[in-house]
């Protein structure tokens, strides 16, 4: 993933020339890759420390034997920030059930006999709040990815103008899409299985947690559309992918 100029707001193919390579790190986390690319090459490597740091406090909250597999069910438990994070932002996009919360006093209760997962939503929402924490704190464009949860970041004021050169292909050998997401947006790709109308689909949306949502519900047959914003759906099975909205016809590979 690298950084080229594109046209702000608007989700084109890459240009025939990148000439903002941004450097990157990459590593294994929760059994997926982690890639952390900034515009400036000074910023990696305070980039990476405060990315480690927001993901620590999510492997603390959402990981295995983590606060959310301790919580008892049935009854009202103050959790930390991150995890009410986790969960409101999880609810709001479909991504958990069977909770109650109440946000503004840390407080979450999982319903009688149920147990709370909040592992899809902790990639999207911890992509999210790396990227948020990265440009606000260093003042640098950035972009964050967490398996197929995407994110992007900039500065106020700067970086609008900036996009981030992704390739979009959820299985070796599949359909595969290359893209220029500008600055702010986000991106994610939900898998299909056996039944669902969709083998996958992507999502592009004003953060990762959104697009998550939104491409989890195409490729169940949940939702019939992305609230406006560009999709790419490829069907099971041959045939050339959907593309919805303002994803750009000129992007396959």
């Amino acid at each position: 993933m690298s950084a080229q100029a594109v046209d702000p707001g608007s989700l084109t193919p890459p240009g025939p020339a990148l000439e903002l390579h941004g450097p990157a790190y990459e590593w294994a986390l929760w059994g997926t890759t982690v890639r952390l690319v900034t515009a400036d090459p000074a910023a990696l490597r305070s980039a990476k420390r405060l990315v480690d740091d927001v993901l620590a406090h999510v492997e603390l909250a959402a990981g295995p034997h983590g606060e959310a597999d301790r919580l008892p069910s049935g009854r009202w438990v103050t959790t930390s920030a991150t995890l009410t994070a986790l969960v409101a932002a999880g609810l709001e996009r479909g991504l958990v059930g069977g909770l109650e919360v109440v946000v503004d006093q840390r407080l979450v209760r999982v319903a009688p006999g149920a147990t709370l997962d909040v592992g899809v939503v902790a990639r999207a929402w911890g992509a999210d709040r790396c990227a948020e924490v990265v440009a606000t704190q260093l003042d640098v464009a950035c972009l964050v990815s967490i398996g197929g949860d995407i994110a992007t970041a900039g500065p106020d004021g700067s970086g609008a103008e900036l996009g981030w050169e992704v390739l979009v292909q959820h299985a070796d050998g599949g359909p595969a899409a290359l893209v220029a997401v500008p600055t702010g947006l986000a991106l994610a790709t939900a898998a299909g299985v056996d039944g669902d109308p969709w083998s996958a689909a992507t999502v592009v949306a004003p953060d990762a947690v959104a697009a998550r949502g939104l491409a989890t519900g195409l490729v169940r047959g949940r939702v019939r559309d992305a609230d406006g914003w560009p999709a790419r759906l490829v069907p099971p099975g041959p045939g050339a992918p959907v593309l919805v909205g303002d994803w750009p016809e000129g992007a396959e590979l």
